[in-house]
Protein backbone atom coordinates (compact mmCIF):
# COMPACT_ATOMS: atom_id res chain seq x y z
CA UNK A 1 0.00 0.00 0.00
CA UNK A 2 1.39 3.39 -1.02
CA UNK A 3 -0.23 6.55 0.30
CA UNK A 4 0.58 9.79 -1.45
CA UNK A 5 -0.23 13.01 0.38
CA UNK A 6 -0.40 16.43 -1.30
CA UNK A 7 -0.57 19.48 0.95
CA UNK A 8 -2.09 22.62 -0.52
CA UNK A 9 -0.64 25.96 0.57
CA UNK A 10 -2.82 27.84 3.06
CA UNK A 11 -4.64 30.93 1.85
CA UNK A 12 -3.08 33.21 4.50
CA UNK A 13 -0.29 31.42 6.37
CA UNK A 14 3.15 30.41 5.11
CA UNK A 15 5.05 27.77 7.03
CA UNK A 16 8.79 27.82 7.70
CA UNK A 17 9.61 24.88 9.97
CA UNK A 18 7.47 25.38 13.09
CA UNK A 19 7.09 29.11 12.43
CA UNK A 20 4.23 30.66 10.49
CA UNK A 21 4.16 33.94 8.54
CA UNK A 22 1.12 36.07 7.80
CA UNK A 23 0.78 39.27 5.72
CA UNK A 24 -1.60 41.80 7.31
CA UNK A 25 -2.69 44.99 5.52
CA UNK A 26 -2.72 48.32 7.40
CA UNK A 27 -4.13 51.71 6.53
CA UNK A 28 -1.74 54.66 6.44
CA UNK A 29 -3.42 56.07 9.56
CA UNK A 30 -2.99 52.80 11.49
CA UNK A 31 0.68 52.65 10.51
CA UNK A 32 1.44 56.28 11.32
CA UNK A 33 -0.60 56.70 14.50
CA UNK A 34 -0.37 53.11 15.79
CA UNK A 35 -3.35 50.88 16.41
CA UNK A 36 -4.64 47.75 18.08
CA UNK A 37 -5.72 45.29 15.39
CA UNK A 38 -7.00 41.72 15.36
CA UNK A 39 -5.05 39.09 13.45
CA UNK A 40 -6.02 35.47 12.80
CA UNK A 41 -3.93 32.70 14.33
CA UNK A 42 -4.40 28.94 14.09
CA UNK A 43 -5.88 29.08 17.61
CA UNK A 44 -8.25 32.01 17.00
CA UNK A 45 -8.09 35.78 16.62
CA UNK A 46 -5.63 37.78 18.75
CA UNK A 47 -5.32 41.55 19.36
CA UNK A 48 -1.93 42.97 18.43
CA UNK A 49 -0.55 46.46 19.09
CA UNK A 50 0.98 48.15 16.04
CA UNK A 51 3.44 50.79 17.27
CA UNK A 52 3.21 54.35 15.91
CA UNK A 53 5.19 55.17 12.74
CA UNK A 54 5.36 51.56 11.61
CA UNK A 55 6.74 51.11 8.09
CA UNK A 56 5.54 48.66 5.49
CA UNK A 57 7.38 45.35 5.82
CA UNK A 58 7.80 45.56 9.60
CA UNK A 59 7.45 42.24 11.47
CA UNK A 60 5.74 41.47 14.75
CA UNK A 61 6.42 38.17 16.52
CA UNK A 62 3.67 36.34 18.37
CA UNK A 63 5.55 33.86 20.51
CA UNK A 64 4.06 30.38 20.72
CA UNK A 65 1.34 31.00 18.11
CA UNK A 66 2.94 28.86 15.39
CA UNK A 67 2.86 25.11 14.72
CA UNK A 68 2.85 22.77 17.75
CA UNK A 69 4.82 19.55 17.57
CA UNK A 70 5.17 17.41 20.70
CA UNK A 71 7.24 19.61 23.05
CA UNK A 72 8.13 22.41 20.60
CA UNK A 73 6.01 25.31 19.43
CA UNK A 74 6.83 27.80 16.70
CA UNK A 75 6.07 31.50 16.48
CA UNK A 76 3.76 33.49 14.22
CA UNK A 77 5.42 36.37 12.37
CA UNK A 78 3.01 39.11 11.29
CA UNK A 79 4.33 41.06 8.28
CA UNK A 80 2.66 44.48 8.21
CA UNK A 81 1.84 45.83 4.74
CA UNK A 82 0.82 49.50 4.57
CA UNK A 83 -1.82 49.97 1.87
CA UNK A 84 -2.19 53.19 -0.07
CA UNK A 85 -5.73 54.47 -0.59
CA UNK A 86 -7.44 54.26 -3.97
CA UNK A 87 -6.53 56.92 -6.52
CA UNK A 88 -9.18 59.63 -6.59
CA UNK A 89 -10.31 59.08 -2.97
CA UNK A 90 -11.50 62.56 -1.85
CA UNK A 91 -10.68 61.89 1.81
CA UNK A 92 -7.10 60.99 0.85
CA UNK A 93 -6.75 64.15 -1.25
CA UNK A 94 -7.98 66.30 1.65
CA UNK A 95 -5.60 64.64 4.10
CA UNK A 96 -2.64 65.05 1.73
CA UNK A 97 -3.46 68.74 1.21
CA UNK A 98 -3.62 69.30 4.97
CA UNK A 99 -0.39 67.44 5.76
CA UNK A 100 2.45 69.61 7.06
CA UNK A 101 6.04 68.82 7.96
CA UNK A 102 8.22 70.34 10.67
CA UNK A 103 10.91 71.28 8.13
CA UNK A 104 11.08 71.38 4.33
CA UNK A 105 11.52 67.84 3.01
CA UNK A 106 14.10 68.69 0.35
CA UNK A 107 16.05 71.21 2.40
CA UNK A 108 19.37 69.34 2.20
CA UNK A 109 18.98 68.24 -1.43
CA UNK A 110 21.62 70.40 -3.11
CA UNK A 111 23.78 69.56 -6.11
Amino acid sequence: LVIEVHVQPHTFFRREGLDLSLDVPLTIAEAYLGADIEVPTPGGRVRVHVPPQTVSGAKLRLKGKGVRRQQATGDLFVHLQVQRPEVGDPACAAAAAAATHAKPLREGLVV
